[in-house]
């Protein structure tokens, strides 16, 4: 009777240890694998990084896309991987590790509070890593920054709110109106930004704070710090779900009024196609790791396994790269109208260009430096001319502007 008495008195902490276990084990393949996406895109957008990123100079920008990669690696796997998934089992609040320094009088350090700022500089550190993936996208070249801002002007809703100065010039259409509200828009989302960073980093402080850490009780089987979150730190991610899906909503519409009686140019098409989808995969990251939470049988997994840290850092990698590889031609086309079609009605159709000619400025960026009208007409053999007293003219004219 005495032993199955103790057996049950112990049976909701050995419950309690066989949950973290589990999810621990989850969490720590979903690390691992995450640290692995995160090289293996390195690698295969080596590449790109050079011809885009290694012969400019050393400007914001670059400083904030090469955080971007260094960051996540050295978050997942030089503090999250050996400090905390796979922390060494004699490591226990039972026991104390003795600092590095060579004078062993400098003292010890209790694990319980060791695994408990451990974390907490790993969630700071994510959160840094967010604001990060949202402005690493100023460097992308000014030829396209130049037409964003004539199209949506979505990229540098973040940070520190920058409208690009290089590109003031550029062309007034008839929604001029509706472009300047858009962009009185985008700015309040800057305060938005900062209230959410702001409210995750409270909430986070408070829920490491009232962390458990537990005993290992098998520390030959067992590895890792055994940490019990509160449920409550769900609440560090409601505000950056409610956030990106604002963003998303936002550009998902701007593209689709723009595009309204016009058509998609490509570069909105490449917007729609990147961006949103970039857009789309924060906020479904942030919607799991916020439900993730919420649940203790998935809470370990949400928080612990770096999957937010490494898929958000390689969309940003990824939208930025599209971006370039959409400016490297010579020339941003903004294309109004279908193509001429073949036949006998070709004759008929006109179709009209923008090409922004594009220089290179001190940084290394391209610029729009002139703005060309190029009306096209089909080829003389079925072209429309028109006979004015008996001398032919032909509609085709290039207009430089």
């Amino acid at each position: 009777m005495a032993v199955s008495a103790s057996v049950s008195q112990y049976k909701p902490f050995l419950d309690l240890i066989d949950t973290i276990h589990s999810q621990a084990e989850i969490a720590r393949y979903l690390a691992v694998s995450g640290i692995a996406l995160l090289i293996y895109d390195w690698l295969t957008t080596l590449d790109l990084e050079v011809e885009y990123t290694w012969s400019r100079k050393w400007t914001l920008a670059r400083v904030v896309y090469h955080l971007n990669r260094v960051l996540p690696i050295s978050l997942i796997g030089a503090i999250l991987i050996p400090n905390v998934l796979f922390a060494p089992a004699h490591f226990t609040p039972s026991t104390s590790v003795l600092s590095s320094l060579p004078d062993p009088r400098v003292g010890g350090t209790n694990t319980r509070d060791r695994c408990k700022k451990v974390i907490l500089s790993y969630s700071y550190s994510v959160i840094v890593l967010l604001v990060i993936n949202c402005s690493a996208s100023n460097g992308l070249p000014s030829s396209v920054r130049a037409e964003l801002i004539l199209v949506s002007s979505y990229l540098d809703y973040s940070l520190l709110g920058i409208v690009w100065p290089k590109v003031d010039i550029m062309v007034r259409r008839k929604s001029s109106a509706s472009g300047v509200a858009w962009l009185n828009n985008t700015r309040l989302l800057i305060p938005g930004l900062v209230v959410t960073v702001g409210h995750a980093t409270i909430e986070v402080t408070r829920s490491i704070d009232k962390t458990t850490v537990l005993v290992n009780p098998f520390p030959d089987l067992l590895q890792g710090c055994l940490a019990s979150i509160p449920n409550s730190i769900w609440l560090a991610y409601f505000a950056g779900v409610l956030y990106e899906l604002v963003v998303f909503c936002l550009i998902v519409r701007r593209i689709w009024s723009l595009g309204d009686g016009l058509g998609l140019t490509p570069l909105m098409r490449q917007l729609l196609k990147n961006g949103a989808w970039f857009f789309a995969v924060n906020l479904g990251l942030m919607l799991f790791s916020c439900v993730g939470s919420a649940y203790p049988s998935t809470i370990i997994m949400a928080n612990g396994s770096g999957l937010l840290t490494a898929l958000s850092s390689i969309m940003c990698s990824r939208i930025y790269f599209s971006m370039h590889e959409f400016a490297r031609g010579d020339r941003v086309r903004i294309s109004f109208g279908p193509p001429p079609t073949t036949g006998a009605r070709a004759s008929a159709i006109i179709t009209g260009q923008f090409a922004i000619q594009m220089e290179t400025f001190s940084d290394g960026s391209r610029s729009p430096s002139g703005l060309q009208v190029t009306f096209d007409t089909p080829p003389p053999s079925l072209g429309r001319s028109v006979s004015t007293k008996g001398k032919e003219v032909r509609v085709s004219d290039k207009l430089s502007v």
